[in-house]
């Protein structure tokens, strides 16, 4: 999406942030998804969704997608977002064999990953676009390829068995109303139809695992840390 590095400076403070301008589309586009190759029409790659998808973490209370905002920079509308010290990819974990201390810790956010992307019809969810921190917490970046119209949800949720509970009690109380208050600005009314369908869908399965299962089995607190990661300890 080639995107720009800003330094951010007021009152004495001075931070990174990521600047990106993207709006590009395409009638059809061919990819790959958990294993199976997909295609998807009407396809945009637009910065206003990377703002859309912070607003929608904002009404989860899920706090994972860093702050982001829209701003024009050398007469350019784009999305300028808090570019996090101290962290790294999934990709540079992978590449550098890097295991996290705490598996079940680890999957536990994996699986918030995976339902949030499930959510906003993520099709460019990659290793990449998962940074930790310090405290081996999962940060959700990059979601300019997410949204659109379609109604499925790209990550199979038979793969997904369990639910964090505040993420649960965001998505059983995320309303239609809040969610065309806080994202109009940023996503159509189809956009946000298909949002609502895709959270219905979510929130079903987890509803089917609960009567089945109980909800000690499904809902979960994240474990909190236990060690500091060497690149940071914030």
């Amino acid at each position: 999406t080639h995107p720009r590095k800003l330094l951010l400076a007021k009152d004495g403070y001075r931070v990174n942030a990521i600047f990106k301008d993207i709006d590009e589309t395409n009638d059809r586009l061919l990819f790959t998804l958990a294993g199976k190759e997909r295609s998807i029409f009407r396809f945009r790659d637009w910065h206003v969704y990377d703002i859309a998808a912070y607003q929608l973490d904002r009404l989860l209370g899920l706090d994972r997608v860093p702050p982001i905002i829209s701003r024009t920079i050398r007469r350019r509308r784009g999305s300028v977002q808090i570019w996090l010290e101290e962290v790294i990819s999934r990709t540079k974990m992978r590449d550098d064999a890097i295991e996290a201390p705490d598996i079940a810790r680890w999957n536990q956010q994996k699986s918030i990953l995976h339902i949030f992307g499930s959510l906003v019809a993520n099709i460019d969810s990659n290793t990449g676009n998962a940074l930790i921190d310090g405290n081996w917490r999962m940060w959700f970046i990059d979601c300019s390829r997410c949204f659109g119209e379609t109604k499925t949800l790209y990550y199979p949720l038979e793969n997904i068995s369990q639910c964090e509970r505040g993420m649960w009690a965001g998505l059983k109380n995320l309303n239609e109303a809040d969610v065309k208050e806080r994202l109009a600005p940023f996503l159509s009314k189809a956009e946000i139809k298909a949002l609502m369908v895709r959270r219905d869908k979510i929130v079903r399965h987890f509803e089917k695992l609960i009567a089945e299962r109980g909800e000690a089995a499904v809902i979960y607190d994240v474990a909190p840390p236990t060690v500091t990661a060497p690149w940071g300890d914030n």
